[in-house]
């Protein structure tokens, strides 16, 4: 895969060799699983636990992929030129 973005088979095959991911995602047709529903991360934003820190982190959400595999997606802000 010839991406700067994490995707769900590159997740899947990271998590099989038995690793942890830390990676970008985009908002694209990628689903996530979360109350027995499935959500893409525009979705999941506006439910996320808000954080009351200063900082770049903006909120967070529990989800899994539809494999099962469960994440913790962080909301972040896009502030790159300070």
């Amino acid at each position: 895969m010839d991406t700067w973005f994490t995707r769900a088979p590159l997740i899947e095959e990271i998590h099989r060799k038995g690793l942890f991911v830390i990676g970008l995602v985009k908002d694209l047709k990628q689903r996530y699983r979360y109350a027995d529903g499935l959500a893409s991360l525009t979705p999941l934003h506006s439910i996320c636990r808000k954080t009351q820190k200063r900082g770049d982190i903006l909120g967070s959400v529990y989800a899994q992929l539809p494999c099962g595999i469960p994440l913790k997606i962080e909301f972040v802000s896009r502030e790159f030129n300070r």
